[in-house]
C-alpha cells in the first residue's frame, strides 16, 4: 500500500520506473530494507533537471580516458579500482546532486616545497595559501547507479 502512495506522488515516468526497479530488488532481497528506503527517498526528490544532471555527470565520468567502464555497462573484475575512480575523480559542482547526497565538497590542501614556502613568505602581505575545493562523487551515488539507475540506462 505504501508503494502505491509513493507512486501517486511521482511526476515523471522515470521516477516510476526507478521506483519499480527499487521495489523489485527489495522483493528479491537484492537490496536491504534500509537501502530500499534510502533509494525511495532519493527517487522522490528527482526532477527533470536532476535526472539530466545525473546523466550528464555519468557521461562525463565514463568518457574520461582513465575509465575502463562505459556508461550503461556493469562493473566487472576491477570493481574496487573503478569504485575508487568513481568516488575520487573530480566532478562538476551541481547543487542538485549535492542536495540528494551524490556529490560532496572536499578541501584540497596545497602541499608546499621549501622553495614555495620561501617565495610565499617573502611576499609583502605575509604568507597566503589558497586551498582548492573540489567536488567528488559519493559512495551513495555509485551504489544508486549500480543498484538502480544502471537498469534504466541499459534499457534505453
Amino acid at each position: 500500500m505504501e508503494l502505491f502512495k509513493v507512486l501517486e506522488t511521482t511526476h515523471l515516468e522515470k521516477q516510476a520506473e526507478l521506483m519499480a526497479i527499487n521495489f523489485q530488488k527489495y522483493l528479491k532481497k537484492i537490496i536491504s530494507s534500509e537501502q530500499y528506503n534510502i533509494y525511495n527517498h532519493i527517487i522522490t526528490q528527482l526532477d527533470r533537471h536532476t535526472l539530466l544532471q545525473i546523466d550528464n555527470d555519468l557521461r562525463i565520468y565514463f568518457d574520461q580516458e582513465n575509465s575502463e567502464m562505459h556508461y550503461g555497462e556493469e562493473a566487472g573484475e576491477h570493481d574496487e579500482r573503478l569504485t575508487w575512480l568513481f568516488v575520487k575523480n573530480e566532478t562538476i559542482n551541481s547543487q542538485s546532486l549535492r542536495k540528494i547526497g551524490f556529490i560532496e565538497q572536499e578541501n584540497v590542501i596545497q602541499k608546499l616545497t621549501s622553495t614555495d614556502f620561501m617565495k610565499l613568505s617573502n611576499r609583502s602581505g605575509g604568507l597566503k595559501i589558497n586551498n582548492r575545493v573540489k567536488f567528488i562523487r559519493t559512495k551513495l551515488y555509485l551504489n544508486f547507479y549500480l543498484d538502480i539507475y544502471l537498469e534504466t540506462v541499459c534499457t534505453q
